[in-house]
């Protein structure tokens, strides 16, 4: 008899399964079996509810897109070797440049040279936002020959940072800077 329930039960799972899968109406109900219906609709246990229409959520989720690379690239219109320079920077702070791995110093130290006018601000510009989106922007520091260049980038001059003074070249400023200062 357990035998029997057991396979007649294994049967119906099997239809039931089949007419689930193909959507058809044609799985037989049985006079010993009862079709229950699910009841969609809520209800109503006191005149409150009866008033709300939707549950509002309880929290709210809001993506934060950071800009990429190509997007600083695009905002601050960087020509080809400018977009160079900004990879290999910026590649260097995020860790994937594969030639440097196990070396004990990975500080990048980079010099951009060029005629008056050729984007170096620029570049440095767009080095600087990157920086700072990543929030690592104590990390960077921006000298320039001049005070001029340097006032330009947000920068020290290279006399500066390095404490040199040009009055008295026996006297050093004393004064050590550390990762944040400008």
């Amino acid at each position: 008899m357990s035998k029997q329930w057991k396979q007649d039960i294994e049967n119906r799972k099997d239809q039931a399964r089949s007419y689930l899968i193909s959507g058809e109406d044609s799985l037989e109900v049985r006079n010993d079996e009862v079709q229950v219906e699910g009841v969609t609709s809520e209800i109503p246990t006191s005149p409150f509810k009866m008033n709300i229409a939707a549950v509002p959520p309880v929290t709210t989720t809001i993506a934060i897109s950071l800009p990429t690379k190509y997007d600083i690239i695009r905002k601050f219109t960087l020509n080809s070797q400018q977009q160079f320079a900004f990879m290999i920077i910026t590649g260097h702070l995020d860790g994937d440049n594969q030639f440097h791995t196990g070396t004990i110093d990975n500080q990048l130290l980079m010099c951009v040279p060029g005629c008056g006018g050729t984007g170096k601000s620029q570049l440095i510009r767009a080095i600087t936002n990157y920086f700072q989106m990543t929030k690592r922007g104590t990390m960077l520091r921006k000298v320039a020959p001049t005070s001029i260049a340097a006032a330009e980038i947000d920068g020290l001059t290279i006399h500066s940072f390095l404490g040199e003074s040009r009055k008295n070249s026996k006297k050093r400023q004393t004064r050590t800077f550390r990762p944040g200062d400008t």
